[in-house]
């Protein structure tokens, strides 16, 4: 029985760490002359982004004026529809 425990717990565990998710930077910020200002926007990064010579399509999520670049993160769960959407492929 205790190896039974056990064994399903490496193999629990390993189901977990195998699940890989992207990565969401929302505090991220640039110069715009433009705007004449620092505007923040958030980038959605796949899981396997650093790695990959896979080429990703670009979405852009644009936030309306009471919102900011973390609207899209907290509420419209962009890093859950987009792993789901990698995944998919």
């Amino acid at each position: 029985m205790k190896y039974l425990f056990i064994f399903s717990v490496i193999v629990l565990l390993s189901a977990v760490s195998s699940a890989q998710t992207g990565k969401v930077y929302d505090n991220l910020s640039l110069q715009s002359e433009i705007l004449d200002g620092e505007r923040k926007y958030a980038v959605y990064l796949p899981p396997d982004y650093e790695i990959s010579e896979r080429s990703y399509p670009v979405l852009y999520l644009l936030h309306g004026a009471g919102d900011n670049q973390t609207g899209w993160v907290q509420f419209g769960e962009v890093l859950h529809i987009a792993d789901e959407a990698i995944k998919a492929r």
